[in-house]
């Protein structure tokens, strides 16, 4: 193989292997963005469920107290019945 063609081949390889290392750099930061994004989902939903807990605890604890009262009521009426 005559030193021009080499030098050519040498060349094509490397532009070649160059744009393939920039396809495959973009097709990282795209697959990065999803996986962040993804995260990003799933700490919202985590939150969210963080809050959800919390107000269902306080609801619960609500709701009790409003059992407790509401049986004292009726056995303070009884007791007077």
């Amino acid at each position: 193989m005559p030193s021009r063609q080499r030098e050519r081949s040498a060349t094509f390889t490397i532009e070649s292997n160059i744009a393939k290392y920039q396809a495959s750099h973009e097709a990282l930061e795209k697959t990065n963005a999803a996986i962040e994004s993804q995260f990003s989902a799933i700490d919202r939903l985590s939150e969210a469920n963080e809050k959800a807990g919390v107000t269902f605890d306080s609801f619960t604890e609500k709701q009790l107290a409003a059992r407790k009262a509401l049986t004292e009521l009726v056995s303070g009426w009884r007791d007077q019945h």
